[in-house]
């Protein structure tokens, strides 16, 4: 039986190939060593991995929930719903769609091409291109327990482990800040009154300071009651000693010493009355009598004044913790399950597996060329195919003018 054209082809194409196993062979020699330089030069690149979650993060919804709670274009994002695939099993809801989006948002690795001067690295002019050159070098995948496998590829293990962990630290920061509630507006504005307060109560403890300096009165329910101590005991002396002067008086001269003495004595303790209950000596520790009323008036009001403020502080400062742990309750935040670990083997290039692919694909283009060499040797054996192309030839030649004709 007389074979076919493309048996003739084939049979063609095996002879030639047969006939070239040794340049073949020489041909994938060339390019496994060329691959296998190529390797050695490469820089070598691994990629880190970490397992996150979104605690509390409900099941149940879609991503039309987002349109009331992201700010901007990415309120669009909530049309994305009718068209996600509604499969048994997988995660769904608020939190775990705006957490996959955050993740692999233009703002976190802007922030990640910036940080590790990827542009300058790969020489690239245009955010852009890095961030299309980034994004085949990072990958977020939402599994069906709800976890998040954030994945990043670095020039250095610690630099892997690192962008993974920029990531995930990048990504938390963007979803405290668009992500808006009750909680988190009453939490700011429990924050801005706190911080009033705080202000407020450290001018009274200013003012009140500045009065006990001016005033001297440290203590003063201590004090007072001190002073009205020690001026009942020189009355008490004062009475005495005028009583002992009076019974001296009978059997003694005003010039005998014992009665100059109890005369002096009598003159001191009236002095020292006098002065307690008049301005009083700078030396002594006793506020002024005539002073001391208004004194403990101005003083008891800035007291009250502090105390007021110390407790409308502790308040706000009790309310604005219990806000902060309604806020994180509500909020979506990730939570780092397996944190990244700087890897021990390289993830590019696997010299084994790019040498024995490459050589093979070498060895099947070279197989694809003989065959394509054996088609045109075919059809130059052909003769309607030479007869074609004599005519073709003398068609052409036709079109040219005689004087431009060898």
């Amino acid at each position: 039986m007389e074979d076919t054209r493309l048996d003739g082809l084939a049979g063609d194409a095996l002879l030639l190939i047969a006939g070239s196993l040794r340049k073949l062979a020489v041909f994938c020699s060339v390019v496994a060593v060329a691959a296998s330089i190529y390797t050695l030069v490469v820089k070598p690149r691994y990629l880190a991995t970490a397992v996150a979650a979104v605690p509390g993060a409900s099941s149940t919804g879609g991503l039309a929930a987002l349109t009331g709670l992201l700010p901007g274009a990415l309120g669009s994002l909530g049309d994305l719903a009718s068209s996600l695939p509604m499969e048994m099993g997988t995660p769904s809801g608020a939190d775990i769609n705006v957490v996959e989006a955050v993740l692999s948002s233009r703002s976190v690795m802007e922030r990640i091409v910036i940080r590790y001067d990827l542009m300058n690295r790969w020489h690239l002019k245009t955010m852009d291109d890095a961030l299309k050159k980034l994004y085949k070098r990072v990958g977020t995948t939402l599994t069906n327990e709800g976890l998040f496998v954030v994945t990043a590829m670095g020039e250095t293990r610690e630099e892997a482990a690192a962008m993974v962990s920029d990531i995930l630290r990048f990504a938390d920061e963007d979803l405290s800040v668009l992500v808006t509630s009750r909680s988190r507006r009453a939490r700011i504005e429990a924050e801005q009154l706190l911080a009033m307060a705080v202000d407020s109560l450290s001018a009274a403890q200013d003012r009140l300071q500045r009065f006990r300096t001016e005033s001297g009165l440290i203590l003063p329910e201590e004090q007072g009651a001190a002073m009205i101590q020690a001026m009942s005991q020189v009355e008490a002396e004062l009475l005495l000693a005028r009583s002992e002067l009076s019974g001296t008086a009978a059997t003694l001269s005003s010039s005998s010493p014992a009665a100059r003495e109890l005369a002096a004595r009598i003159g001191s303790l009236e002095r020292d009355l006098a002065s307690r209950l008049g301005p009083g000596d700078s030396l002594s520790v006793f506020p002024p009598m005539d002073s001391l009323p208004a004194d403990m008036r101005i003083y008891e009001n800035l007291y009250l004044a502090v105390q007021m403020k110390t407790t409308i502080v502790m308040m706000l400062t009790q309310q604005l913790e219990t806000l902060r742990i309604e806020e994180a309750r509500e909020s979506p935040t990730l939570e780092i399950i397996q944190p990244p670990v700087a890897p021990k083997q390289r993830a590019f290039p696997r010299r084994t597996l790019m040498v024995l692919g490459i050589t093979m694909a070498a060895f099947v283009l070279g197989c694809l060329w003989l065959t394509l060499l054996a088609y045109f040797r075919r059809l130059a054996r052909d003769p309607s195919v030479s007869d074609f192309g004599g005519r073709l030839k003398t068609a052409l030649r036709g079109q040219i003018p005689a004087r431009f004709r060898r």
